[in-house]
């Protein structure tokens, strides 16, 4: 990617761990950003892995953008107004 003004979000000094997974037809994977762990914090004393596991668990049988909504709605109940103060990606993959 070339270009001269700032990448947002873009460290040349970071460094991330690489893993390998295998996926077989009907997993799904979840990708969101801290933005949805900071809103899921503010619910329960439950660690933000096991809310989403919790989540994932209930949701096995449903399509991907049931799980993705799921997660959304936990962050609105999250919020006493009802609104994300942050910014927030949710990224739901379903596997064929």
């Amino acid at each position: 990617l070339s270009t001269e003004s700032i990448k947002i979000g873009y460290d040349e000094n970071a460094k991330f761990d690489e893993t390998e997974i295998k996926v077989e037809s009907g997993d799904k994977i979840l990708l969101f950003t801290n933005g949805v762990s900071n809103c899921l914090k503010k619910i329960e004393k439950q660690s933000v892995y096991d809310k989403v596991q919790s989540i994932a668990k209930g949701s096995a049988n449903v399509p991907v953008k049931e799980l993705v909504d799921k997660l959304f709605n936990e962050m609105l109940y999250s919020s006493k107004d009802k609104q994300i103060s942050e910014d927030t990606t949710i990224l739901g993959i379903g596997i064929l």
